[in-house]
């Protein structure tokens, strides 16, 4: 369709890439056959929440991984890491003076682990 985003696709495959170099077989990656729709923030929250649910790995072990959406696609995905024990994280990189990220440099893994604060505001 038109509107399905092929540039994250391009993304993806670059970041699978990395992630083999990085870890190698002791990583598996979900992704085949995973198109959305732009703007589908719905879509998107439902499929996280059915790889959480339907796979074989506990939670814990699986990071959801929020580089490269717009705004509301990440917000949507990050949603879905909201329950105990699921984790996300940003593949960061040097930016430009206007904060765009540079062409060539070194990508860093950050985990964004929402848990101690969430469920510590919860709490009280």
């Amino acid at each position: 369709s038109d509107d399905t985003v092929t540039g994250s696709v391009e993304t993806a495959q670059i970041l699978e890439k990395y992630l083999r170099y990085q870890y190698g077989a002791r990583l598996d990656i979900y992704n085949r056959g995973l198109m959305v729709k732009d703007g589908d923030y719905r879509r998107l929250w439902q499929l996280g929440e059915q790889i959480f649910q339907n796979s074989d790995l506990q939670p814990e072990t699986i990071v959801a991984d929020i580089t490269g959406g717009t705004k509301m696609m990440s917000i949507a995905l990050a949603m879905a890491c909201i329950p105990l024990g699921r984790q996300m994280q940003y593949m960061d990189r040097e930016r430009d003076w206007e904060g765009n990220p540079l062409p060539a440099g070194e990508m860093k893994p950050i985990v964004i682990d929402i848990n101690p604060m969430f469920y510590s505001a919860i709490k009280r």
